[in-house]
Formats: structure tokens, sequence, C-alpha cells
């Protein structure tokens, strides 16, 4: 009787239900904006006939904003494998034919399908309309609306600071590598030691220090990177003066193996230091483009008095060895030291947790003493299961403490690869 009774309640609650959103069809039909890269795959979700994809320029009242929506969306393609045509790219290819005297493949300056974009600003949300245009028919296959976020304003702390000029700087760099033809997942990129000017830079040794973060920027960003090690024995090699010039470019990076070369400047200016790149093409020592960056001073020189030249892969592995995640941290990867820490400290509290847990229960059948008339099968019983229980959870205890310290071990290991990635 309760069971029909509450069968007939929900189907009176489905029923209203129904009622109230077919009366208000814009309410029921209205869907959830997608954020930039949930949005692009809506606009290419079903599209098998894509042969090759093009993205023209995002049509927007800003050209900060717009050249920073291409940028993400540029990246979010090539994280799902798209290779993307943009002018950018056509332009160096036509540059390369000029020099060369052999016109490119008529493929590797076409595409069949477009993406159009346009930005409007709402409130503090960024919103942009994509469209997927078939080149051939001018037949317009799919839109959708996404969420750009308020992320591509500058007037955040993080954007003054040194680490935040990196991400800046590598952005804008990577819009310059996409000129070259080919997927990032296989092209090298080698940063060279950035050039200090000034007293301060070299007392702070933000040469090298900048070289350490835009080459885990670059690596961030999908692409593989030269190690410091192999840079600093090709440098020695060929000469300081003679590495970081153009036009020994395409022996520089035979010698590395690299495809893309990463040279530039740092500069003291009054209160700011202006940070100077150029990507270069290895194999003909071109000029892709170049970008310049300023961050405020006293955010660098904090930063760097206590990390740019102190900074060791010994120091991280001590600093992980004491406090997981800790090395992390030294080495700026607050969100990846956190992991680490969270899930070391929570799998070695439940190993605690469960062994003070069995230590209880084996007590309490050790010091049972049985009552006149309570020595019977029953209480036997009752202890058998009490002692099993103690064991099962002194062996998981044993669990929890193996898998903390193979997170420890591992938090180690992780520590001194992201030391040495950057040495």
């Amino acid at each position: 009787m309760f069971t029909k009774k509450l069968n007939k309640c929900g189907a009176c609650v489905i029923a209203f239900s129904c009622l109230l959103l077919s009366a208000f069809p814009g309410f029921a039909k209205e869907p959830a904006l997608a954020d930039m890269h949930l949005g692009v795959r809506q606009l290419l979700d079903g599209q098998t006939n894509i042969g090759r994809l093009g993205l023209q320029s995002i049509q927007s009242p800003d050209e900060k904003t717009a050249y920073a929506l291409e940028l993400q969306l540029l990246q979010i393609l090539q994280e799902e494998g798209i290779d993307v045509l943009t002018p950018a790219k056509v332009k160096q290819q036509l540059s390369q034919a000029e020099q060369t005297g052999e016109m490119p493949k008529a493929d590797a300056l076409w595409a069949d399908h477009l993406i159009l974009g346009e930005a409007t600003t709402t409130g503090s949300q960024i919103m942009v309309s994509l469209r997927l245009l078939k080149v051939t028919t001018g037949e317009i296959v799919s839109n959708v609306t996404a969420i750009a976020g308020a992320a591509l304003k500058e007037s955040s702390l993080e954007a003054q600071t040194i680490r935040g000029a990196v991400e800046r700087l590598a952005d804008a760099l990577y819009v310059e590598m996409g000129k070259l033809p080919g997927n990032v997942r296989y092209q090298r990129v080698a940063v060279m030691t950035l050039e200090e000017i000034g007293t301060a830079t070299k007392n702070l040794g933000l040469g090298k220090y900048l070289q350490q973060e835009m080459s885990m920027a670059f690596k961030d960003r999908g692409y593989l990177t030269v190690e410091r090690a192999r840079l600093n024995e090709a440098v020695g090699q060929m000469g300081v003066a003679q590495a970081l010039s153009a036009e020994n470019a395409p022996a520089m990076g035979q010698m590395l193996g690299a495809q893309i070369l990463v040279l530039g400047t740092v500069t003291e200016l009054g209160n700011q230091f202006v940070i100077t790149s150029r990507v270069l093409d290895a194999q003909n020592g071109t000029v892709l483009g170049a970008a310049e960056i300023k961050a405020n001073r006293n955010n660098v020189v904090t930063l760097g008095s206590g990390l740019v030249d102190t900074r060791t892969s010994g120091g991280a592995v001590f600093r992980a060895a004491v406090l997981p995640g800790w090395g992390h941290y030294y080495y700026q990867r607050p969100m990846r030291g956190m992991l680490w820490a969270v899930s070391t400290y929570g799998s070695a509290l439940m190993g605690v947790g469960l062994f003070s847990a069995a230590y209880s229960q084996e007590q309490a059948y050790k010091n049972f003493e049985p009552d006149d008339g309570e020595a019977g099968p029953e209480t036997q019983a009752a202890l058998t299961a009490s002692r099993e229980q103690a064991n099962s959870l002194y062996t998981a205890a044993a669990v929890g403490g193996g898998l903390a310290g193979v997170l420890w071990l591992s938090n180690l290991l992780d520590a001194y690869a992201i030391a040495s990635a950057l040495e």
C-alpha cells in the first residue's frame, strides 16, 4: 500500500514537472553554455569529412582579446591532435618559397573547412561565437557559443609577476611557432640562456632562470624541449657568441636535434625588467617572430633573490624527502606539490588509523575475561571473529603504509625529474 502511494506521488510530480516545462519552453530548452574546450569539441562533433582545417582571425573590438582567443583556440586544437592552417602559417610558407624558389604543395596552403569566430563581452564574461564553414559550398555546417571567461585580462597580480610574464611570453611565441608546418608533438624547442643586460639582471641570474621557466612553459604547451645539459654541451663546443647568433641557427639546430630555437634578452629598465625573445626556424635561421614582455621589478627581485641562483635538484629532493610536495613548491609547482602532499599524507593517515583500530580490536579480545556462563561456543566464535577482524585491519594498515611509502618515493623521483629538466 505504501509503495503504491509512493509511485502515485512520483507520477504526479513528473506530470507536474512536464507541465511546468511545457509552459516555459525557453526555460526547458536553454542549454548551458560550454567553455572553449568543450565548445570546440561540440563544433567538430560528427564532422568526419574534414580534410584540412583552417582558422580565420577572431573578430573582436579589442585586438588583444582577439589575439588571446586565437591562441586559446590553437592550443585546444593542437591538444585534440588537429593540424590547423592559419594565415600566419600560409605567410611563412610563401616567404620560404620566395627564398628557396620552390613553391609549397597546393594542399599545404588550402583548407576545406574554416573556423570563424566573433567575440563579445557580456559583463565580466567573454563570449565567443564559433562557426564551422565548408569552403566548397559556403555552408555553415556547425555553430556553437562558448564562454572564454575573464582569464584574458592582464590586470591580475599574477600577470605582473615573473611567472605571469613567462606565461604571456610563451603564449605569444607559441603563435609564432605555429607558422612552422607539422604537429607540435614532433617538434623540439631549444631555449637558449637569455642575455642579461644590466647589473640587477646579472646579480639575479635572470637569464638562466627565464630559460628554465620558458622551457617548462613550452613543454606544458606540448612541445619537446632540449635538456639543459645538452644545451650546455653544445654551447661549450660552439662558443657562446656563435651559439646565440641567428646565422649559426642551422648548425646549432642540427647539434641539438631541434627544429626551433628561442633566443632572447632580459634588460633592466627603471622599475621593470623587459624580456624580449625571438623564435628561429632551426633549419634556415629564419626569424618566425618575436615578442616583448615587461615584468614588475619588485616582484622579480622578490622571486629571484631566493630562487634564481640557489635552486638545485639536490635541494628539491631533500625537501621532497622531508615533506612530500615541498620539493615541488621549491620549483614553483604548487598544484603538483599539493597533489603529492594530499595523496601521501592521506595514505599515511589511513594506515595509522587502520593500525590503531586493529590494535584496539586485538587488545579487546586478548583482555576478554568471560563471566560465568559466557565460555560457550558462541563466545568462542565471537572471539575468533574479533581476532580475524583485527588481522584484516592489520593487513589493511600495512597496505596503507606501503602505499604511503610508494607515494613518498614517487614524490622524490618526480621532484628530481622536474629539477633535472630545468638544470
